[in-house]
């Protein structure tokens, strides 16, 4: 009887702990779309930050004018050029928000039902909470395309420089989010705590680099800067999410844990020469008027630039005048 006792008390402990290890498992797979939905959102404005920044760049560049850093670059060859960049955010950020508070089917996980193994209260409310995290962060930086369309529109009632105030609190709120929230709390040296440390200093670097960018408007480093940190930020959150969300997640080790690490910086080191092929590719297409977005072509402008202008030697004048009187 005892023996039967323990082997009851033994399959109903393997049981508990399989209920559990499937609720984990759930948990992570159900954050994978989440930090896949915020990696995408990183690497497209980086891309389109980094072509941008180039052209206009050379551009001021070519034609003697100083450089005058922006959130959002314009696109003369479509119709609502200043706004064209902020619409087509907000409809991928409402496209992510819909994705995240709708997709409720992981092969082989339930969302609604709380997981495989029967859907613990812990399991539902920590993927609540990743739900809620994803959300407010894509609301946020939605709140920060409204703020660019107003200050597009309305340029003379919005304070100045609100754009970028509202920019750098939407990734001041990523890196609160990131900072204090871990999905798997119970190490302190767990992957998914140093993987979302790692997204918080990248979000702190970008708040930053975005100050300091406010304050020197006209120097292209760092809004080059602030494309290469939101770049590397977006890979590693998609790489991030598959180191422990995907089917292919690592096991807990020591060693494992300790090449994380290496694995981000070789993200900052392919995202560096990433953003140096962009640039060189997006010079030669500007020098030839091929670059999609040019502000005006440089042969066929009709704009009149201070190097155009026809400068007069007013005391040479005077002097001629002063002849013909005579």
């Amino acid at each position: 009887m005892v023996h039967s006792a323990n082997a009851t008390q033994g399959g109903s402990d393997a049981s508990a702990s399989g209920s559990s290890g499937n609720n984990s498992n759930t948990e992570l797979s159900c954050a994978y779309i989440d930090f896949l939905i915020l990696g995408v959102m990183f690497i497209l404005y980086s891309l389109w930050w980094t072509v941008q920044t180039t052209r206009i760049f050379f551009f001021m560049r070519w034609k003697h004018v100083e450089f005058h850093s922006s959130l959002v670059y314009p696109c003369s060859k479509q119709r609502w050029k200043q706004l064209i960049q902020s619409f087509i955010e907000i409809c991928l950020i409402i496209c992510g928000l819909l994705l995240v508070t709708n997709y409720r089917h992981v092969p082989g996980v339930n969302w609604a039902g709380g997981g495989v193994g029967g859907g613990g209260e812990v399991n539902d409310s920590k993927n609540s909470m990743l739900k809620l995290r994803s959300c407010i962060i894509l609301v946020a930086f939605g709140l920060s395309c409204l703020v660019n369309i107003g200050s597009q529109t309305c340029t003379y009632s919005l304070p100045q420089g609100l754009d970028y105030c509202i920019f750098i609190f939407a990734f001041g709120v990523e890196a609160i989010l990131f900072g204090h929230y871990v999905m798997d709390d119970e190490r302190d040296d767990s992957l998914a705590s140093i993987g979302e440390n790692l997204v918080t200093y990248c979000a702190i670097m970008t708040v930053v680099v975005t100050i300091l960018e406010f304050h020197y408007r006209n120097q292209v480093v760092f809004p080059f800067v602030r494309s290469f940190v939101t770049l590397v930020q977006g890979t590693w959150l998609c790489h991030y999410g598959t180191i422990i969300c995907s089917p292919y997640k690592w096991d807990i080790t020591d060693y494992n844990i300790s090449i994380l690490s290496t694995y981000f910086a070789a993200h900052g080191m392919a995202n560096f020469i990433v953003i140096f092929i962009i640039w060189l590719i997006t010079y030669k297409l500007a020098l030839t008027d091929r670059c999609c977005c040019l502000p005006v072509s440089l042969e066929k402008t009709n704009e009149v630039f201070l190097e155009n202008r026809v400068h007069f030697n007013y005391h040479m004048l005077d002097r001629l005048g002063s002849d013909a009187e005579q």
